[in-house]
């Protein structure tokens, strides 16, 4: 299974479902029931920023992963407090 499609997926799932905000910080997925008895504390924090660009008028860089040719899954949309904001790409 691609672990990345099912992060995005579970994320649309839990959406969808009114558990999760649009736009979201990796506490967030921390924070949700599902996605976090499904996936390892460690994915949830680092494939979000990992795999994500950021809009470049808000100059929050691009992840890891997508500087190293990886397609993008997720978007940097802004910060809230110290923590970066996500959405689905």
């Amino acid at each position: 299974m691609d672990l990345d499609m099912a992060l995005q997926d579970d994320i649309r799932n839990e959406i969808t479902e009114g558990r999760l905000q649009p736009q979201w910080t990796t506490a967030d997925l921390l924070a949700n029931t599902h996605l976090a008895s499904t996936y390892e504390v460690s994915t949830l924090r680092t494939d979000p920023p990992n795999r994500s660009v950021s809009y470049p008028e808000l100059g929050l860089g691009n992840g890891f992963h997508v500087r190293n040719g990886a397609t993008s899954i997720f978007v940097r949309v802004g910060r809230r407090g110290r923590a970066l904001l996500y959405a689905l790409g």
